[in-house]
């Protein structure tokens, strides 16, 4: 997991550039983990999409409210559907103030608020960083657990306009360390991968995710797709008894 997800950045004594590295990595393996649990786990869809941004956002990745690399988008029942921003970001927890400028934050791609002016649409920050203050109301602990109504910040509602409530969500703290530790437990007890072959198995899944990332791969990433990687490297995928049986890592 220490390997660095896009060599071609070479980051030196740059901070700046290490920076856009981490954020890098760590949007790459948040999508693996997004993908795992939401096709192999829930299996609440079949398919998700990642929809690259320009070559250079990997440099605007170091602006406080960029929305980040790649948005990640899952199909989730009749109608629903699911777009995800990951962000890495060192320092504060989120403030509201914060949270409402990123929702509002679009140069190269739509704003999280404009999504969402389609009541179909749910939208859920990824973040490794807390979150302060009346943001808390939207914590989540899952990509698809949907926060209470109760306590929606109202000033929100300034600014999302179409019954937001249960559709913004926040899923804070999930460190880099963790989402490691979540993809290896999900490769050893849902998809059977042999240990000796789970490096590998990452590291192909880590191509696969870049692929799209950067656009020379179309953005869908389906339930076939990441079973083809997971067979060819010793896995398959655990009988329903044992997915009922399944416990998440604590």
């Amino acid at each position: 997991m220490n390997d660095p997800a896009n060599p071609s950045l070479a980051p030196g004594n740059d901070s700046g550039a290490t920076a856009a590295l981490a954020g890098y990595d760590y949007q790459l393996d948040v999508s693996i983990l997004a993908a795992l649990r939401i096709l192999f786990v829930t299996k609440s869809a079949s398919r998700i999409t990642l929809e690259p941004a320009n070559a250079d956002d990997i440099e605007v990745e170091l602006e406080e409210d960029d929305p980040g690399h790649v948005e990640t988008q899952a199909q989730l029942g009749v109608g629903a559907r699911l777009i995800m921003q990951v962000k890495l970001r060192g320092g504060d927890p989120w403030s509201l103030a914060a949270f409402e400028r990123l929702l509002k934050h679009g140069k190269r791609r739509q704003p999280a608020k404009d999504h969402l002016a389609d009541p179909d649409v749910r939208y859920l920050l990824v973040t490794n960083a807390d979150v302060s203050g009346a943001a808390r109301n939207l914590l989540v602990a899952d990509f698809e657990e949907r926060p209470g109504h109760d306590d929606f910040p109202a000033s929100l509602r300034d600014i999302l306009p179409v019954a937001p409530e249960g559709r913004v969500a926040i899923y804070a703290s999930l460190t880099p360390k963790l989402v490691e530790y979540e993809i290896e437990h999900i490769l050893t007890a849902i998809l059977r991968v042999p240990k000796d072959r789970q490096g590998a198995c990452l590291a192909a899944l880590r191509e696969e995710a870049k692929g799209r990332m950067r656009g020379t791969s179309p953005g869908v990433w389906a339930y076939n797709d990441l079973l083809g990687t997971i067979r060819g490297h010793g896995g398959f995928l655990a009988s329903v008894a044992e997915l009922d049986a399944f416990v998440e890592p604590t």
